[in-house]
């Protein structure tokens, strides 16, 4: 995603190393991210082995989380948020 706000922080590329390597769930990468200062726009979907889903988009100024519906498996996105 373009931002329109950069501020000092992770861009998307560190936020999914970060994740990749220190966080087994789901739960753990969106706590992990909750905490991390986020430099810039981006959307980071995270799956783990026990099917659990989420798509974060976080930029410098807040984040949100999209989990699947009640009743289905999946989570969908669009490049703005």
């Amino acid at each position: 995603m373009y931002p329109t706000k950069i501020a000092p922080g992770f861009n998307a590329g560190m936020l999914v190393r970060y994740v990749l390597e220190r966080c087994r769930t789901v739960e753990e990468a969106i706590e992990a991210i909750r905490e991390l200062p986020v430099g810039s726009a981006q959307a980071i979907t995270l799956a783990d082995r026990s099917g659990a889903a989420a798509v974060v988009e976080c930029n410098c100024q807040g984040m949100e989380v999209l989990e699947p519906e009640p009743g289905t498996d999946f989570v969908v996105a669009t490049n703005s948020f």
